[in-house]
């Protein structure tokens, strides 16, 4: 049996929207996943996502997937490159997107599912330099209809990015920003709660002093401090959300991910960020990153 092609929706063009000045919008899951793009690649998807209005575009899984077109000219002014060099470069990583696929947890599946990033219609035209980009199904289900649980942020302070790890970790922070920031935590929890909440501590996180933490930010709270902002993550779950290497060591994730992300943040968007590690025994488990609020730089609160 043939099988159905989807119906083509609208052609969403790049020419003359000045993408540097639009937002990536994507829901959280898909956020926190394992995106296991090249950076030339990643710049294509996140120029491709920013001509998406992600409040009100419909998601439909069937019918009529709209497809958006990407010209060399707007990739080039948006990343500082030559014409012919942008047209190589989406040219190329149009190709290597064909087959590439990540991987998110699906909550209401409660697995991990592989996607692909690209659907169909994928094409390249040489005389007009452009690219034509369909989303694949499951991608698509966490960029329309975004009203709770997703994350934007402007793509111009992501042109300056030479890492796809420095990429990923600010959009992880982007994901964590202000969710626990100045909120008295466990204030509320009943025993059993606190129970299993520390439980959860100790044996994720490496934290048997989880309390002390927990009552010292309180205690800053209280008086009125303004907190840096946090995201508390397993060594674990760090690799698998930047899709990093098994090769990587501990010494390579340290000097590749984390220290070239802070270097290229305090450089380009005058963030400091800093972090420390929790051991079990001699091994790291899980990385604490605290990074100062850019009062300075855009940003869209998730709602």
């Amino acid at each position: 049996m043939m099988k159905k092609e989807k119906a083509k929706g609208n052609i969403v063009s790049s020419a003359n929207k000045n993408l540097e000045n639009h937002n990536v919008s994507m829901g959280n899951q898909l956020v926190r996943g394992s995106h296991n793009l090249s950076l030339n690649e990643k710049r294509i998807i996140a120029a491709c996502m920013s001509m998406i209005d992600s409040r009100n575009e419909i998601f439909n899984e069937t019918y009529k997937v709209n497809i958006y077109r990407l010209y060399a000219k707007d990739f080039a002014d948006l990343y500082e490159l030559g014409i012919k060099n942008a047209y190589t470069q989406i040219k190329d990583g149009i190709s290597s997107l064909v087959n590439r696929t990540g991987r998110l947890f699906d909550k209401s599946k409660n697995q991990i599912i592989t996607f692909n990033w690209i659907d169909f219609s994928i094409k390249s035209n040489n005389s007009d330099g452009y690219i034509d980009v369909a989303f694949g199904a499951v991608v698509r289900e966490y960029l329309f209809e975004l009203k709770s649980e997703y994350t934007s942020y402007k793509l111009i302070n992501t042109v300056c990015f030479k890492s796809v790890y420095t990429w990923r970790v600010w959009e992880l922070l982007q994901s964590y920003k202000l969710k626990y920031n100045n909120k008295k935590l466990t204030s509320e929890m009943t025993p059993e709660h606190k129970a299993a909440f520390e439980k959860k501590m100790i044996h994720k996180y490496g934290l048997p002093n989880c309390w002390k933490v927990i009552d010292e930010r309180n205690d800053e709270i209280t008086r009125g401090r303004n907190l840096p902002n946090r995201y508390l993550v397993t060594l674990d779950d760090f690799r698998f959300q930047l899709s990093i290497p098994e090769s990587y060591r501990w010494q390579d994730i340290k000097k590749q991910c984390i220290e070239r992300a802070i270097s290229e943040f305090k450089k380009s968007l005058n963030i400091e960020m800093t972090y420390k590690v929790y051991k079990s025994g001699r091994s790291v488990t899980a990385i604490d990153f605290q990074w100062k609020k850019f009062e300075q730089l855009d940003f869209i609160d998730d709602e």
